[in-house]
């Protein structure tokens, strides 16, 4: 995974400047804890996995997982289901539409990540 980091770094500057100021975090307890925006399976072999550092369980329920490109288009990729909640050190994962990982995703998305795109988990509004 030769330049990953450089990636995500890259995917967070984008986020930033593309949801600075419209969009507020879920949670400062649920972060991405890993993201694939490419996997053995081709473009939509993608994950993106959530964790709650915290030490209470955390409602994510209603929140989204927003991706961008690198002309700053910005749509929700994933809608976390209503009345979801994340336990204490535990993980959430959603897979892309053609997931191949050997853990069942807890939630699936179609629409992709771009390469040159970033990600976030949001609030509702």
């Amino acid at each position: 995974m030769k330049g990953f980091g450089i990636r995500v770094a890259l995917a967070g500057a984008l986020l930033l400047s593309v949801f600075a100021g419209t969009a507020h975090a879920a949670s400062p307890n649920v972060v991405i804890s890993e993201l694939r925006f490419r996997g053995p399976a081709g473009a939509a072999d993608e994950i993106v996995e959530l964790y709650n550092r915290s030490s209470a369980p955390v409602a994510i329920g209603g929140d989204l997982v927003r991706g961008s490109n690198s002309t700053g288009t910005v749509s929700t990729r994933a809608t976390i289901p209503a009345g979801t909640m994340l336990g204490a050190g535990c993980h959430y994962l959603l897979g892309g539409a053609t997931y191949s990982g050997a853990v069942t995703a807890d939630q699936t998305f179609g629409t992709g990540i771009t390469d040159d795109g970033g990600v976030a988990v949001t609030l509702p509004d």
